[in-house]
């Protein structure tokens, strides 16, 4: 047997091999993915816990890769945002973090905004309260009010003294009202 047929016999038992482990593994993926985004579809859709818990342990990794995913409509991925309050762990925490602290898209920061005030409360204030506070001055004003309605929930005394701090500089009565909503 010569050396280029032996190489050759190799890769194709590797390449069967790899074929056998591999597709049912992309089957699996792919059925997951779809699984996903049939839970964020709909005309009527609504944030269902349950269902989104049952998809397994690394559905934040999957909501993340879909909120990045710039190739999906722009529902999907504030979607799989919202979804994330469902899931905090230090993989959401983090990247929502990063969002909140250098993304330039004003809708990602106020979907990420709404998601990590509602999945880490009460287990990471401090963070919380200084991301909020950095967000008072964003340049749009929805980012603005719902930095403003975070602080205000924190019920601390310092992010109570920012919210009222922030709601004196406030000169649009607009803004005001929807920050004291």
């Amino acid at each position: 047997m010569t050396l280029a047929r032996f190489v050759q016999i190799r890769l194709l038992r590797n390449a069967a091999f790899l074929a056998a482990v591999l597709l049912p593994l992309t089957a699996c993926l792919a059925q997951s993915n779809a699984a996903l985004l049939s839970l964020l579809e709909g005309r009527d859709w609504a944030l269902r816990e349950a269902d989104f818990k049952a998809l397994g342990n690394t559905t934040d990794q999957d909501l993340i890769a879909l909120a990045e995913d710039t190739t999906q409509p722009n529902y999907l991925r504030f979607r799989a945002i919202q979804a994330l309050r469902l899931f905090p762990t230090g993989r959401s925490a983090d990247w929502l973090e990063r969002i909140l602290t250098a993304s330039p898209d004003q809708a990602l920061v106020r979907r990420a905004l709404d998601s990590y005030g509602a999945a880490f409360a009460s287990s990471r204030t401090a963070q919380m309260e200084r991301m909020a506070g950095d967000l008072l001055a964003h340049p749009d004003a929805q980012v603005r009010i719902g930095a403003a309605r975070l602080m205000r929930g924190l019920n601390t005394a310092t992010s109570a003294d920012r919210y009222q701090q922030h709601l004196r500089g406030v000169t649009d009565p607009w803004e005001r009202a929807e920050a004291e909503k």
